[in-house]
Protein backbone atom coordinates (compact mmCIF):
# COMPACT_ATOMS: atom_id res chain seq x y z
CA UNK A 1 0.00 0.00 0.00
CA UNK A 2 1.61 3.48 -1.13
CA UNK A 3 1.40 6.32 1.36
CA UNK A 4 -0.21 9.35 0.31
CA UNK A 5 1.46 11.83 2.29
CA UNK A 6 5.36 10.33 1.44
CA UNK A 7 5.03 7.96 -1.64
CA UNK A 8 6.90 5.34 0.43
CA UNK A 9 5.02 1.74 -0.27
CA UNK A 10 4.17 0.18 3.00
CA UNK A 11 2.98 -3.61 3.18
CA UNK A 12 -0.51 -4.25 2.33
CA UNK A 13 -1.58 -4.64 6.01
CA UNK A 14 0.33 -1.67 7.67
CA UNK A 15 -2.03 0.89 9.39
CA UNK A 16 0.59 3.43 9.52
CA UNK A 17 3.22 4.12 7.15
CA UNK A 18 6.39 3.10 7.73
CA UNK A 19 8.25 6.08 6.43
CA UNK A 20 6.21 9.33 7.54
CA UNK A 21 3.41 7.81 10.40
CA UNK A 22 0.71 8.84 8.89
CA UNK A 23 -2.42 6.95 8.98
CA UNK A 24 -2.95 4.76 5.86
CA UNK A 25 -6.63 3.03 6.84
CA UNK A 26 -8.58 3.21 10.34
CA UNK A 27 -8.59 0.01 12.72
CA UNK A 28 -11.21 -2.64 12.64
CA UNK A 29 -14.37 -0.77 14.46
CA UNK A 30 -15.07 1.98 11.97
CA UNK A 31 -14.65 5.82 12.13
CA UNK A 32 -12.70 7.80 14.46
CA UNK A 33 -12.71 11.69 14.69
CA UNK A 34 -15.05 11.73 11.83
CA UNK A 35 -12.29 10.42 9.40
CA UNK A 36 -14.02 8.79 6.58
CA UNK A 37 -10.92 6.61 5.55
CA UNK A 38 -11.15 5.54 1.60
CA UNK A 39 -10.58 1.99 1.27
CA UNK A 40 -7.76 -0.06 2.00
CA UNK A 41 -5.75 -0.11 -1.66
CA UNK A 42 -7.12 3.38 -2.60
CA UNK A 43 -5.41 6.48 -2.12
CA UNK A 44 -7.24 9.40 -0.46
CA UNK A 45 -7.96 12.55 -3.10
CA UNK A 46 -6.32 14.63 -3.92
CA UNK A 47 -2.89 13.43 -2.40
CA UNK A 48 -1.89 15.57 0.55
CA UNK A 49 1.56 17.46 0.14
CA UNK A 50 3.25 19.10 3.26
CA UNK A 51 4.89 21.82 1.11
CA UNK A 52 6.59 22.92 4.25
CA UNK A 53 8.21 19.49 4.94
CA UNK A 54 9.35 18.95 1.21
CA UNK A 55 11.02 21.97 1.87
CA UNK A 56 12.70 21.07 5.29
CA UNK A 57 13.89 17.84 3.39
CA UNK A 58 15.56 19.91 0.49
CA UNK A 59 17.07 22.15 2.75
CA UNK A 60 18.25 19.03 4.97
CA UNK A 61 20.04 17.93 1.42
CA UNK A 62 21.71 21.33 0.65
CA UNK A 63 23.54 21.14 4.38
CA UNK A 64 24.54 17.51 4.05
CA UNK A 65 26.19 18.18 0.65
CA UNK A 66 27.56 21.58 1.38
CA UNK A 67 28.90 20.20 4.64
CA UNK A 68 30.34 17.26 2.91
CA UNK A 69 32.28 19.92 0.38
CA UNK A 70 33.39 22.53 3.56
CA UNK A 71 35.51 19.72 4.49
CA UNK A 72 36.77 18.96 1.19
CA UNK A 73 36.86 22.29 -0.95
CA UNK A 74 39.81 24.41 0.33
CA UNK A 75 39.27 28.58 0.32
CA UNK A 76 35.54 28.02 -0.13
CA UNK A 77 35.31 25.81 2.90
CA UNK A 78 34.64 28.40 5.82
CA UNK A 79 31.79 29.80 3.71
CA UNK A 80 30.10 26.60 2.69
CA UNK A 81 30.59 25.54 6.30
CA UNK A 82 28.38 28.62 7.52
CA UNK A 83 25.72 27.39 4.51
CA UNK A 84 26.04 23.87 5.91
CA UNK A 85 25.21 25.03 9.41
CA UNK A 86 22.57 27.37 7.86
CA UNK A 87 20.37 25.21 6.01
CA UNK A 88 20.25 22.36 8.87
CA UNK A 89 19.09 25.25 11.24
CA UNK A 90 16.37 25.47 8.89
CA UNK A 91 15.48 21.99 7.56
CA UNK A 92 15.35 21.70 11.56
CA UNK A 93 12.55 24.35 12.01
CA UNK A 94 10.41 23.11 9.16
CA UNK A 95 10.44 19.76 11.04
CA UNK A 96 12.65 17.63 9.82
CA UNK A 97 14.51 15.66 11.56
CA UNK A 98 16.51 13.42 9.56
CA UNK A 99 19.81 11.91 9.13
CA UNK A 100 20.77 13.99 6.44
CA UNK A 101 20.30 17.65 8.30
CA UNK A 102 22.08 16.10 11.12
CA UNK A 103 25.08 15.06 8.97
CA UNK A 104 25.37 18.63 7.20
CA UNK A 105 25.16 20.42 10.74
CA UNK A 106 28.15 18.16 11.91
CA UNK A 107 29.81 18.07 8.83
CA UNK A 108 29.33 21.95 8.54
CA UNK A 109 31.03 22.20 12.22
CA UNK A 110 34.41 20.37 10.91
CA UNK A 111 34.97 21.96 7.97
CA UNK A 112 33.84 25.62 9.30
CA UNK A 113 36.32 24.62 12.22
CA UNK A 114 38.95 22.89 10.60
CA UNK A 115 39.18 25.95 7.75
CA UNK A 116 39.13 28.20 10.15
CA UNK A 117 41.89 26.69 12.39
CA UNK A 118 44.14 25.94 8.93
CA UNK A 119 43.85 29.91 8.53
CA UNK A 120 44.97 31.14 11.81
CA UNK A 121 47.49 28.51 11.67
CA UNK A 122 48.96 30.04 8.03
CA UNK A 123 48.26 33.81 9.36
CA UNK A 124 50.20 32.73 12.50
CA UNK A 125 53.51 30.94 10.85
CA UNK A 126 53.32 34.14 8.34
CA UNK A 127 53.66 36.54 11.06
CA UNK A 128 56.46 34.19 12.44
CA UNK A 129 58.52 34.00 9.18
CA UNK A 130 58.03 37.96 9.02
CA UNK A 131 59.12 38.48 12.67
CA UNK A 132 62.38 36.86 12.22
CA UNK A 133 63.10 38.06 8.47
Amino acid sequence: MKCYHCGFENVDTAMYCEQCGTQLRQPEGGQQNGYQPAGPYQQAWPPVVDYQYESGKSASTVSMVCGILSIVIPCIGIILGIVAIMYSNKAKKLGVRNGQATAGLVTGIIGLSGWALYLLLLIFSLTMVASFS
